[in-house]
């Protein structure tokens, strides 16, 4: 046509262990500059954040998105800030090449561009993928070999939503010794009797806040008291972990026992998979879109 070519700006961050933690919207900020400087005018910009493009299993909406915007011939050329921010499978970029072939898809990065319908370059990035592919392989590997040693030495991954446990720090092992204190507390407020729900109530009216910065609910308390790791001991609850113990066993094995009691007495609604269409059926109602729950 002549006119400025139609650009997609791909954008991807995955876990920050996997390695460069660069924002998407940063990503986006280098990637506009580039096509600026080619001369592509962005039509769209597609972002999976949070998104691992090495794990088989794992969905890439706006990857897909993408995908099909180039095969109905919207997209011309693709610009991401690297290049296993696009692939890091060789399977995906196959699934690119065929959509493309014939297309003169351009790819491009702040490294060099690339033209899918020549022979060179398509070779070029297939060794690019292959390597990408290799590196994200020798992390998981090395990733599990690190948390098979923790297991024998009574360690887990220390994180949570907050990237620590409440009551420790984000070594998993040192104590923090006011949330500690809470937590003990709610345990014999739980043997005397209270409702979770009353605990969790009075400790965030005192500012208190779990590790991702939320209030207490009863849910939380009820989880958060029942975990073998309070106890000092590993997630199977028999063998000792590395890190002192918040509450005594005796302590911990009563609490639990008191809320699993109570558990029993009543029902709650859960997104758990249990049944056939849990976390998969939405609510039809105009405007909502929920997922739906199951209660027994």
């Amino acid at each position: 046509s002549g006119g400025p070519l139609p650009a997609a700006i791909y954008c991807r961050m995955s876990l920050a262990i996997m390695g460069d933690t660069t924002k998407v919207e940063e990503q986006e900020r280098i990637c506009r500059a580039l096509c600026e400087q080619l001369g592509w005018k962005v039509v769209d910009v597609y972002s999976d954040n949070s998104r691992s493009a090495w794990q088989r299993n794992r969905r890439r909406p706006e990857w897909e998105r993408m995908l099909r915007d180039v095969e109905s011939g919207r997209v011309a050329g693709i610009v991401t800030y690297h290049g296993d921010r696009l692939v890091r499978q060789p399977r995906d970029l196959e699934k690119l090449i065929d959509l493309a072939v014939g297309k003169g898809i351009r790819l491009a990065s702040p490294t060099g561009t690339r033209n899918l319908d020549n022979r060179d370059d398509r070779a070029m990035a297939r060794v690019i993928a292959a390597f990408a592919e290799s590196e994200s392989a020798a992390t998981s590997d090395r990733r599990k070999g690190q948390y098979e040693r923790w297991r024998r030495e009574g360690r887990v991954r220390p994180g949570g939503r907050g990237g620590r446990a409440y009551g420790f720090k984000t070594d998993g092992l040192t104590h923090v010794e006011a949330e500690c204190e809470i937590i003990r507390d709610m345990a014999r407020r739980v043997l005397a009797g209270e409702h979770t729900g009353s605990i969790a109530r009075s400790v965030s009216a005192t500012g208190a806040r779990t590790p991702a910065g939320s209030e207490f609910t009863h849910t939380t308390v009820r989880k958060m008291l029942a975990r073998p790791r309070y106890a000092g001991l590993m997630p199977d609850g028999e063998n000792a972990a590395a890190w002192p113990p918040v509450l005594d066993r005796e302590t911990w094995e009563a609490v639990r026992l008191v809320l699993e009691a109570k558990a029993g007495t009543m029902t709650y609604a859960t997104n758990a998979r249990r049944w056939l269409l849990s976390g998969i059926a939405k609510c039809g109602a105009p405007g909502c879109g929920a997922s739906l729950q199951v209660k027994p």
